[in-house]
């Protein structure tokens, strides 16, 4: 099958990228590689190699050998509909949005990517009547009291976090336009990528645990869902193995509050120091119900949160500048700063 990854050179989409390649499909990358370009470990990840060798291994500006990469970002609707055409793509998966604290950070920039983009390749999807999945965000069901589990028909909170303004505006566009389009919610997802993101909840937590020996944690009793990289990549597969689905559906696979997670990555350290946090940034805490997917694609999350976060060890006893430095563009500017605070 023809597909087209948007973002295929990010966090998630990287990973995805390598699977569908290895399962035979023809794969064209759509990327403006404004972090990195990680196409070096994903060719190491193509030879054989595993995710964890390939970030250990320096990366070098290398070509993509197995698929096909086009350097432009998705407001491009020009690029976008010559990509489509000359790549006779058949199922588009859009992860090229700019995510988390970085629409703080360039709120200008991530609202006329993440709204203007999105928007420009679901028209085309629909123009070109091409299936589309796109990367959503469970966080948009915002704040709630207690571990009452949330499937896709709960309420949605009014929000000011510009992340989930976009992912709503998103969803609204979707549903407005008649947009033929699998809307996937995806938990907090952690594990290890060939593009790298240690601000993430479970790979934040890995990272302090491991080097620092412990961590400052906010709302330790609010709960979040996590789920590992790897298991998200599964679902996307299962997905795109099946006629296209059209709707919204969450993913994730543990429900917990932050103190459970971090007493569960610090039992594979041996213990950890845990001092209160400064209340900050989009505040939630939510459980999700996944039993949808489930039920439409068969397929059910099977990593454990240790499998998520062991293979942390390995590349933080090896080499730990691989995976936070600064500059890196693998951590935001506010998680940098805890780092170091906490490490004085």
């Amino acid at each position: 099958m023809n597909i087209l990854v948007t973002g295929g050179a990010g966090y998630i989409g990287s990973l995805l990228t390598v699977r569908l390649v290895q399962e035979g499909h023809d794969v064209t990358v759509l990327d403006n590689l404004q972090y990195q370009n990680p196409f070096s470990r994903m060719n190491m990840m193509l030879d054989g190699s595993s995710v964890a060798d390939a970030l250990l291994a320096d990366p070098t500006p290398e070509e993509p050998k197995s698929f096909q990469f086009v350097e432009e970002d998705v407001r491009n609707r020009a690029v976008l509909s010559q990509v489509i055409q000359r790549g006779s793509i058949e199922r588009i998966v859009h992860f090229g949005e700019i995510v988390g604290e970085a629409c703080k950070e360039r709120p200008q920039e991530a609202e006329s990517i993440n709204q203007d983009g999105t928007r420009a390749v679901a028209d085309l999807a629909k123009q070109r009547d091409i299936p589309l999945i796109w990367n959503s965000s469970s966080s948009v069901y915002g704040f709630r009291e207690g571990d009452e589990l949330l499937d896709e028909s709960a309420s949605i909170p009014a929000t000011n976090d510009p992340y989930c303004v976009h992912k709503l505006a998103g969803e609204a566009y979707m549903s407005e336009n008649d947009i033929a389009c699998t809307i996937v919610r995806p938990a907090t997802v952690g594990g290890l990528s060939p593009r790298m993101r240690i601000e993430l909840m479970p790979n934040h937590f890995a990272y302090m645990i491991f080097t620092c020996g412990g961590i400052e944690l906010a709302q330790p009793d609010h709960y979040r869902n996590v789920i590992d990289v790897n298991d998200v990549v599964d679902a996307y597969v299962a997905l795109l193995d099946q006629p296209p689905l059209s709707g919204t559906y969450n993913l994730g696979h543990h429900n917990a509050t932050k103190r459970t997670f971090v007493d569960r990555i610090a039992n594979l350290n041996g213990d950890a120091t845990v001092i209160p946090g400064e209340e900050g940034g989009h505040i939630r805490s939510l459980c999700i119900d996944s039993t949808l997917l489930e039920q439409a694609t068969g397929y059910r999350p099977t990593r454990t949160i240790e499998d998520t976060v062991r293979p942390f060890q390995e590349i933080l006893r090896e080499r730990p500048e691989v995976l936070t430095t600064p500059g890196s563009k693998n951590i935001s500017d506010t998680r940098w700063k805890e780092i170091t605070a906490f490490a004085k």
